[in-house]
């Protein structure tokens, strides 16, 4: 049975509500404007996430209420448009977090070759909501719906920032065209 759960910023696009059923049952937010640390609430449960080092690419995964360690997700930006990471938690389980499509911030994970949860947003320039569809059955859901949001907003910013300078360059082009073409 698939359940069905939606999700969205509000003026920050650091901080997540997620919702079931329009009410609020969770929010992944940031700790700190600068840093790079962030928690998750999300049906009782309490995550925090953070990144040791400048250039590392694992994130490291506790237990709030237990202050204990629960796995590591390791990123692997091979080709930045199409992002991919791996959890591996102390229990011995693992879950591979992919990009569904080219340049989007859908995305899903998968157990195995199965996929155990999956999201679909609409484009927009300023705010992120979408939604989620996820196994009733997935043990780790909550930890895997925050990490989820967590490594699409780290990537949403690349790619928005990737399409910036993109347009910016494109626009250079072009006026410099203009410019040397007058002369």
């Amino acid at each position: 049975m698939l359940q069905t759960l939606n999700y969205q910023t509000a003026a920050l696009p650091d901080n997540y509500s997620i919702f079931k059923e329009a009410v609020k049952i969770g929010k992944v937010y940031k700790k700190e404007w600068l840093g790079w640390t962030m928690d998750a609430e999300i049906a009782g449960r309490r995550f925090s996430f953070s990144k040791r080092g400048l250039f590392q690419n694992i994130i490291h995964i506790e237990d709030k209420d237990t202050h204990t360690s629960l796995g590591a997700l390791t990123i692997q930006p091979f080709f930045r448009w199409m992002p991919r990471a791996m959890l591996k938690l102390a229990d011995g389980s693992s879950f591979r977090w992919m990009n569904s499509r080219l340049f989007s911030a859908d995305w899903q994970w998968r157990e195995e070759n199965r996929i155990v949860m999956s999201a679909k947003e609409p484009w927009h320039l300023n705010m992120a909501n979408g939604s989620i569809l996820v196994r009733a059955s997935v043990k780790q859901k909550e930890l895997l719906l925050s990490l989820g949001l967590l490594l699409r907003n780290n990537f949403g910013r690349r790619s928005l920032l990737s399409l910036l300078v993109c347009l910016a360059l494109l626009a250079m082009g072009i006026l410099s065209r203009l410019f040397l073409g007058q002369q």
